[in-house]
Parts: structure tokens; sequence; C-alpha cells
């Protein structure tokens, strides 16, 4: 069966040969994230967020970082018109912008922009993706508020966080981190987020565990084992991560 998403520009280079051929261009910073990637595994990364959630014309990603998921999904998505990918730091979108001149991509491209408070005019995009930044955000609601006021009616939103506040160990360890270590990142429970964007006027809200790590795969084990199958709800309180998608009416 022949692949939904599969990369056209891109397909047989090896993306991040090429950025270490120019390691000169990407700040340093790109380096402590990405030194052990591959492009198989970004790939997978972006196959699955896309098979979960289809994005299409005209797409806003708020907190891009280094853009390389913009970068593939803008290459392996068919539907997908273009992509801005928008970061509050300057030294990331440099380096993603040098990174797209690098890949020879035409129909993404990376603004030093603020999430919170966005230039862009209502109703003006087809899709919304946060991608592992909501938890970064000082305020969740309004950085949902601004996707929600950008996006088109009938658009679709995505947020992947790795930071599930569903699951009480990553809520108990976010606490500690932020009352004995100072941390930046919050915690995102995707049954508030789902909430909040029920009373923005989304509706369609799905739910998945993503990337569940050791308890997970554990329990997942266990229950095939007993030929059982846990409903994704319970799931979702042992994964590490979690996907949701929605629509706006």
């Amino acid at each position: 069966m022949e692949k939904k998403y599969k990369l056209n520009v891109l397909e047989g280079k090896d993306i991040f040969d090429i950025i270490r051929n120019n390691r000169n261009l990407i700040d340093e910073y790109f380096w402590e994230y990405y030194e052990n990637f591959t492009t198989k595994r970004l790939r997978t990364y972006v196959e699955d967020i896309c098979d979960f959630f289809n994005p299409s014309g005209n797409v806003l990603s708020i907190g891009c970082g280094h853009g390389l998921n913009e970068i593939l999904m803008s290459d392996m998505c068919q539907e997908v018109i273009n992509i801005k990918g928008i970061d509050l730091v300057e030294f990331k979108i440099k380096s993603m912008n040098e990174i797209i001149d690098l890949l020879g991509l035409e129909n993404v491209v990376g603004i030093h922009a603020d999430g919170m408070k966005m230039d862009f005019s209502d109703e003006f995009f087809d899709t919304i993706i946060i991608i592992e930044s909501l938890s970064h955000a000082d305020n969740q609601h309004q950085m949902l508020k601004e996707a929600a006021r950008v996006l088109k009616k009938k658009g679709a939103v995505f947020v992947l966080d790795f930071n599930n506040g569903a699951n009480p160990r990553i809520w108990i360890r976010s606490w500690k981190q932020r009352h004995f270590e100072e941390t930046i990142e919050n915690i995102v429970n995707p049954y508030f987020i789902r909430n909040r964007l029920l009373k923005m006027g989304f509706k369609d809200i799905v739910i998945e565990p993503y990337r569940h790590g050791r308890s997970f795969g554990h329990l997942r084990r266990m229950m095939l084992s007993k030929n059982m199958e846990l409903p994704s709800k319970l799931y979702l309180f042992v994964s590490k991560g979690f996907m949701l998608k929605g629509r706006k009416y």
C-alpha cells in the first residue's frame, strides 16, 4: 500500500547531514536537542502526527522552535499549501530559515512573533498546530484564544505535548520542578484544553495518548497478554504525551 504521507523535495536526502555540513549557519542550541536525531526518526514523528491529524491549507505553527516538524510537514502533506512557523526566540527562527534555504523549500517560513499576541487578522488560517510548545506558555488559555481568533470557521487545531497533566506522575514531577528547580515548563492537561476549546466553539475534539513511555508499554503488554485492550482514556493516565485535535464552528 502506498504511503499517504511521503517526502517530495526531501526524498532520499539526509536532512541532518545537510545541516551538519553547514553547522556554522545554525545556532549551537539546536544541537543540544537534535544531536542524536536522525531523518528517519524525525520523519516517523511527523508521520505519526499526520496520521492522527491531517493538516491542510494555510497552516500556522505556534511555538515552532527550529521548525523541523514544519519543514517535513510542508514537504510530506499534499493538502498543505504553506506553513508559517512563529516563535518568540529570534535565534531559533533565524536557524529555521537558514535550514529552509539549505533544503530548498519554498512553502514554509519562520517568523519571529509572539503566540500570545499575533499580528495576523481574524480567521486567517485553515489549520493551527501547537507542537510541544503549550507547556512553555505562561498563559495557555491566552495562546489557545489567539489560535482560535486567527483560525477560520471549520478550521482545525492540533495540540501535541509531552508534559501530559492527566498523568499523575508527570503532575507530581512538574510540581517538584516548579517548587525546587524553577523549571519553565508547565503541565498541559488535555481535558482542560478540551474544555477551553469547547467554550470557544470547537467540536469533534479527540484526545489520544502518544509516545507512551515505560509505564504505558508495560501496561499495554500486560493487557494484550490477557487479550484485553484498555480504552485510550485510561492510557492517558500513564502516557507521557498526548495528541488532541478539534474543529472550530
